[in-house]
């Protein structure tokens, strides 16, 4: 009787501390992806300090050639669209374009390689 009271013990330490563990790396998982970064950056695209927002109202308003055009499929979203936009910021010590203004203002970028 008591090898099986043993063995219960063992089973339900296991389980509290696989449990545990999960629940630490849901937690740390969840905080990784919910992290946003806040984009300040200075680029050759006219703008000493830039934000979504000095993006949008300032240069989402491109006609023709290259620039940031409003995005005709989602309100509130600009993109930079033609053969040469002038999108090039540097972040982090290396040179990224910025490819959109979201809707909820985050900024998406790609580096330059």
């Amino acid at each position: 009787m008591r090898r099986r009271g043993k063995k219960n013990s063992n089973q339900i330490k296991f389980m509290l501390f696989t449990s545990l563990s999960l629940l630490c790396i849901l937690t740390v998982g969840y905080a990784a992806f919910s992290t946003n970064l806040n984009l300040s950056a200075r680029g050759n695209i006219g703008s000493k300090e830039l934000t979504p927002n000095k993006l949008k109202g300032k240069y989402c308003n491109t006609a023709s050639g290259d620039g940031l055009y409003a995005d005709t499929h989602e309100e509130g979203r600009c993109i930079y669209k033609g053969e040469s936009p002038d999108n090039y910021i540097t972040f982090n010590n290396e040179l990224w374009r910025i490819m959109s203004v979201e809707s909820d203002n985050t900024i998406k970028i790609i580096r330059n390689e």
